[in-house]
């Protein structure tokens, strides 16, 4: 027996697409399938939320600062240097 995932496009309800494949002596096989999703808390959420918020009005760190930053950190790290001070500061 093969199986095949089928998503029906949005203007076609799921029973009528398996009601169509039906006619078609295609065989139904429930199976609860949930698309793969990673688990984020709310408070992740509200701090993504606030994140986005900052940056459309601009409140953010520029790409090279935050690389610099990183360069900085993973050369103390190779070093056996603390990496406390570069812990950002509310």
């Amino acid at each position: 027996m093969s199986t095949l995932i089928i998503k029906p496009p949005k203007h076609l309800s799921l029973e009528k697409a398996k009601a169509a494949l039906e006619n078609l002596d295609f065989e139904i096989v429930t199976n609860e399938y949930t698309e793969p999703y990673a688990k984020v808390s709310e408070a992740e959420l509200r701090s993504i939320d606030e994140g986005l918020e900052e940056a459309k009005k601009g409140v953010f760190i520029p790409h090279n600062e935050v690389m610099k930053g990183l360069r900085e950190l993973i050369e103390n790290w190779k070093n056996g240097r603390s990496n406390d001070y570069l812990v950002a500061k509310s």
